[in-house]
């Protein structure tokens, strides 16, 4: 019983920790959003094209990419892409596509690179929302899905017992 149980914890530390992953995949790598908080470098880019033609972010139900790019300092234009799930903050009201934005970038690798406006603007924002409300917000959702599973699991059980002394 007692493996059982270490087994169960494993399989739920993994499963938190892969859907925690794969949301925050979605948006950015928290360990390149915790660079870029430290180490990052901020330059006025140019929004491009925002996919989906859906340039006002309040009619938008689901994220949209945003395609943008910057000069760093070495003279290079760099192009990248972004979702975004919530207007900028220094997007116009009727944002068009062609407005300047603020990007944080590495600078001895300009690939990784996000909205300054998305990232976290201290170590303890960062620490509070993307580390703690991210797995809480996780766990919020496995955990109740967790329990539907074992009860159905219990139920097959108690069936599979029961055909056996019939």
């Amino acid at each position: 019983m007692k493996k059982r149980k270490i087994i169960m914890i494993t399989v739920d530390c993994f499963a938190i920790l892969g859907l925690y992953s794969l949301f925050f995949g979605l948006t950015m790598n928290p360990i390149q959003e915790f660079k870029l908080l430290k180490n990052g470098t901020i330059k006025e880019g140019l929004v491009e094209r925002i996919e989906g033609g859906n340039s006002n972010m309040n009619e938008s139900l689901l994220s949209n990419p945003y395609h943008y790019s910057f000069t760093i300092d070495k003279g290079e234009i760099v192009k990248a892409s972004q979702l975004v799930f919530i207007s900028l903050k220094d997007q116009p009201e009727t944002a068009k596509p062609k407005f300047s934005a603020s990007i944080t970038y590495l600078e001895d690798n300009p690939d990784i690179n996000s909205f300054t406006s998305t990232i976290a603007s201290s170590f303890t924002d960062f620490i509070f929302r993307r580390i703690g409300l991210g797995l809480l917000f996780v766990c919020l959702i496995y955990v109740p899905f967790r329990f539907i599973i074992l009860a159905q699991f219990k139920e097959s059980q108690v069936k599979n017992e029961r055909s056996l002394f019939t």
